[in-house]
């Protein structure tokens, strides 16, 4: 059993993990356009408060001030960076050692940054809004043509459960 799972917009600031871009799941497909998104993202980070609160979604100084400040040479598991709503119903700090060990085998989540990556990937901190370009490149569009033939390839013997949000279909 796969289940599809989107990500959230709150997100752990926190981190525990030393991150690398090339060991999410999928990179023997995946790994350049990863890289050329990241790239574009951190363009972002670095650019003027306006354009960083269009592309992020937050509003506060101190908020960009955090987002800017956090290294995405480190990270977190996916299933505890994520802390929206179906996150905090999923409290997975609550969840056994089998429970734990499931979800990171099964859960894959649609991050908007990273496309799909396990609940056990390592990713950094970071705010991207669900549709927003990255100086005119529509992560979403750059994704989609290369997940179903992927997802298909590497799931067609599995009962797949798609929990997913519509935009992530």
């Amino acid at each position: 059993m796969i289940i599809l799972f989107s990500p959230s917009e709150a997100k752990a600031l926190h981190n525990s993990d030393s991150f690398d871009l090339f060991s999410l799941p999928f990179n023997d497909k995946l790994s350049s356009l990863r890289n050329s998104i990241f790239e574009k993202y951190n363009a972002i980070l670095h650019a003027d408060d306006k354009t960083l609160c269009m592309h992020s979604g937050l509003s506060k100084a101190e908020e960009l001030k955090e987002l800017r400040d956090a290294p995405m040479d480190l990270g977190l598991c996916a299933l505890y960076r994520y802390s929206g709503v179906a996150y905090k119903y999923l409290s997975a700090q609550t969840l056994d050692k089998d429970a734990i060990n499931f979800l990171n085998n099964h859960l894959l989540i649609f991050s908007n940054l990273f496309g799909p990556i396990f609940a056990n990937s390592v990713i950094p901190y970071y705010k991207l809004k669900q549709g927003q370009s990255l100086d005119g490149f529509k992560v979403e569009v750059a994704y989609k043509p290369l997940l179903n033939p992927l997802l298909d390839a590497k799931f067609e013997n599995e009962f797949v459960l798609d929990l997913r949000a519509g935009f992530y279909e």
